[in-house]
């Protein structure tokens, strides 16, 4: 099952609300994953859970767990790059 959540913004936010925070997740038998993505300002943050559940979730993540941080690292420079000005 996917699940994809819209988490409203924080009223005591500094940077007056903004876009909500934004929570994907994925339930399996074999691992559940689940990655917050939030904006704050010019600040991105992505946070990332991951739960296995038996010997083939395990296998799946061991070449997953070795590139995810390379990837995400990818994706918030092509981000900064979109949302940069000038």
């Amino acid at each position: 099952m996917i699940c994809l959540q819209r988490i409203a913004g924080d009223a005591r936010r500094s940077d007056g609300g903004g876009l909500p925070d934004l929570v994907l997740s994925v339930r399996d038998r074999h691992l559940d994953v689940m990655t917050w993505l939030s904006a704050r300002g010019r600040t991105y943050t992505v946070t990332s859970s991951v739960k296995v559940h038996n010997l083939f979730g395990r296998l799946y993540m061991l070449p997953v767990a070795i590139a995810h941080r390379a990837i995400v690292a990818a994706d918030l420079r092509r981000l900064k790059k979109m949302t940069s000005t000038g």
